[in-house]
């Protein structure tokens, strides 16, 4: 059995299904787990739920000093009516929300309650709120595989352009990696590698900043091991199904996500 950290981050998105999805699938877990939260304020209030800390857009905003001067020009053009549809603060708010788990001294703290200390865990799970594990087999299976291995796992792993690009819902690591790859340091260190792209190819650096480029093509920069290895996962949208955590449910999330997938291309 492995002590792990599931730390939920982005926006919180479906917060009473995807929450009572996550209690069901690791109710007959293989390992021990703990659940954490790092999101925008304010953070809705859902039971059972202890160990969250939230950050605002201003926060991270402060940080857009940090960019060079060819990524700030990419968040605020000049002289041209072109403009990226969203920021700064989209494109590091969720990477904020993981590094300032790290930040303190790798030690996660929240008002009212003792420091708790990762060191203690050996698998970090990086997830988003509204992300859905098809059953706790491929949970279990997952842990287990980034554990035997000692690598950050990631679902759907290849690479396309000189980019790493997989499935961004979901990976894990062990603790150590996490919070040796993670932090202030790792956070200023993923702003850095888009100017090293942007020197190569301003579209590739462009991309990077895309989520399912971003967190594996930086590890990978970052000389850490990835690996891929199968996970079933969709993300939650709008529904009105009933909550039943079995296979037929997650089927239907699933065709629900791909459709909208559709609408939004067609538009």
């Amino acid at each position: 059995m492995k002590r792990v950290a599931i730390i939920l981050t982005g926006e919180p998105r479906q917060i009473e299904f995807c929450w009572h999805w996550w209690q069901e699938l690791v109710k007959y877990c293989d390992h021990e787990i703990e659940f954490f939260s790092s999101t925008w304020h304010p953070m809705p209030v859902i039971s059972n739920f202890k160990n969250i800390i939230t950050s605002t857009p201003e926060e991270v905003l402060a940080h857009e000093t940090k960019c060079s001067k060819e990524l700030y020009r990419y968040f605020h053009p000049i002289g041209t009516p072109e403009k990226p549809q969203h920021g700064f603060d989209y494109y590091f708010g969720r990477l904020y929300h993981l590094c300032k788990i790290f930040g303190d001294e790798l030690v996660f703290k929240i008002k009212g309650r003792q420091h708790i200390q990762f060191s203690s865990t050996d698998v970090v799970i990086h997830a988003r709120w509204d992300c859905a594990i098809r059953n706790t087999n491929f949970l279990n299976d997952f842990i287990k595989y980034t554990a035997d291995n000692h690598t950050y796992t990631f679902d759907g792993l290849e690479e396309k352009d000189g980019l790493m690009y997989t499935n961004d819902w979901i990976y894990a690591g062990p603790t150590e990696f996490f919070v040796r790859d993670y932090g202030p340091i790792g956070f200023d260190k993923h702003i850095r590698l888009y100017d090293t792209f942007v020197k190569e190819n301003e579209v590739k650096a462009k991309t990077y900043l895309i989520g399912h480029n971003f967190y594996s093509t930086f590890l990978k920069q970052n000389g850490a091991k990835i690996s891929e290895f199968r996970c079933d996962t969709t993300l939650v949208r709008k529904n009105t199904l009933e909550m039943a955590f079995n296979d037929d449910t997650w089927s239907k999330l699933l065709a629900i996500f791909l459709n909208n997938l559709k609408v939004d291309r067609s538009l």
